[in-house]
This record gives structure tokens, C-alpha cells and sequence, in this order.
């Protein structure tokens, strides 16, 4: 089973969809309960931002960045942990009390509106 989530988690590399959405998806189709899936993908994105972390942050200090900035990147960096917190525990919420039409739903709009807008901005770039 953890080896069709791990593969169902490549799908995200595509725009517009969630790895999340993905992994979980994965996770329903080897027969987890919503709730199951849910807690393993977010056990899966651990290593995932782990390792963006590991290759992202020292390009952070290679760019010579004014310690002045520091501080609104550590504001980023808190925002974005709340939202993240809170989006994950909406998600929970979601795999307790409905289902996931809604948010298959939301992914296939920003899916492709991401699409679209990359058509667009290809083109207009010829």
C-alpha cells in the first residue's frame, strides 16, 4: 500500500495538483479509510519538506540576503506554518465528517487554471 501512495505522490510534480490530494487519493484507492489515508499523507510530507528545506535554505544565505530581511523571513516562515497548520487540520476535519467530492472539486479547478494559465503565459511569451 505505502509504495501505491509513494507512487500516487509523483502526480504532484503536474500543476495544479495537490500532493496531498494525490496521496491520499492513493491511500482510498488501496482500500485506507478516509481517515488513515489522511494521516499518512501528512506522515509522507515529512520527508518531502524536509528535503525541500535541506536544498532550498542554503541558496537562502548564498544570495547574501540583507539581515534586515531576516525578520520578514521568519514572518513568512511563521504564517505560513499557522496556514499549514490549519489547512491540515481543516483536512482532518474533512476525512471525519464528508467526503472528498468537494475537494476533488477544488483540485480540478486549480488544476486547470493552472493549465490555462500556463498556455497563456507561453504564449504570450513567443
Amino acid at each position: 500500500h505505502a509504495l501505491t501512495i509513494g507512487l500516487c505522490q509523483m502526480f504532484a510534480v503536474l500543476p495544479g495538483l495537490s500532493r496531498s490530494g494525490s496521496t491520499i487519493t492513493g491511500g482510498l484507492m488501496t482500500g485506507l479509510d478516509r481517515q488513515s489515508a489522511v494521516r499518512f499523507s501528512f506522515i509522507l510530507s515529512i520527508p518531502a519538506i524536509i528535503g525541500a528545506s535541506i536544498f532550498e535554505v542554503p541558496d537562502l544565505f548564498a544570495q547574501h540576503t540583507d539581515p534586515a530581511q531576516w525578520a520578514v523571513y521568519l514572518a513568512g516562515m511563521a504564517v505560513a506554518a499557522i496556514v499549514g497548520v490549519f489547512a491540515m487540520k481543516l483536512l482532518k476535519y474533512i476525512a471525519q465528517k464528508s467526503n472528498f467530492r468537494i475537494f476533488s472539486y477544488y483540485c480540478w479547478a486549480v488544476g486547470a487554471v493552472a493549465v490555462v494559465y500556463s498556455l497563456v503565459e507561453f504564449a504570450a511569451s513567443k
